[in-house]
């Protein structure tokens, strides 16, 4: 919740801590399909989106 509209978790810049979520939500997505974080989150479900649309995270993506 307190997200919000912040583009990102902490102040208008990328930081630590908008990585570290997007990691672990991308963990969940891997290991736990079944877990639905999306629905009840849309403000996390925007900023996994806008950055895992960024060329870094698209960049380390794992393979196999």
């Amino acid at each position: 919740r307190s997200l919000g509209d912040k583009p990102f978790c902490v102040g208008i810049h990328m930081s630590l801590a908008d990585i570290s979520a997007v990691v672990a939500l991308s963990y969940l997505d891997f290991r736990f399909p079944e877990i639905d974080w999306r629905t009840p989150h849309p403000n996390l479900l925007r900023l996994h989106d806008k950055l895992v649309s960024r060329q870094s995270f698209v960049d380390t993506v794992p393979q196999g």
